[in-house]
């Protein structure tokens, strides 16, 4: 039998079946570093936002470190739905396209949204109407509160 001839139980589907198996895959473990991507960055806003709640001093390297932990994380799940952004181009999928980059425009302004000096700004206001503002850029930070009525 020669190389170009299947044998009784090869069909040409074959190579396509396996092709969309291992892109199935791919889709898969992209999606599931995502989630872990995502709920890393969810955890440490969260724990920002309790430190800044919590603290009527807020140690400012703590908070510089918590907040550059943030934007890292951030960064990490953007190169994923990059990815998958890029799959989904691959794949011809424009509408899972799209809604990929919504998604990871809404994970950035979420809670924390660029300003126009290409810093971040975190508000988060505490049970007693203190609204803190942080505002950050790599080595940098700025904390105002306002007492809102």
């Amino acid at each position: 039998m020669s190389d170009t001839e299947l044998g009784p139980s090869e069909t040409p589907e074959e190579p396509k079946a396996d092709e969309e198996v291992k892109q199935k895959l791919v889709l898969i473990e992209l999606n599931r570093r995502k989630r872990a991507s995502k709920r890393s960055t969810t955890k440490a806003r969260h724990h920002l936002e309790k430190l800044i709640v919590e603290k009527a001093e807020v140690d400012i390297q703590e908070l510089e470190h918590r907040v550059e932990t943030l934007w890292q994380i951030l960064e990490d799940t953007q190169v994923i739905m990059d990815e998958m952004s890029a799959y989904f181009m691959e794949q011809k999928d424009f509408e899972s396209h799209k809604l990929v980059m919504q998604e990871s425009n809404e994970l950035e302004g979420n809670k924390t949204a660029p300003n126009t000096g290409g810093e971040a700004e975190t508000e988060v206001t505490d049970n007693q109407g203190v609204s803190t503002s942080v505002t950050g850029d790599e080595g940098e930070l700025d904390i105002a509160d306002d007492v809102t009525n």
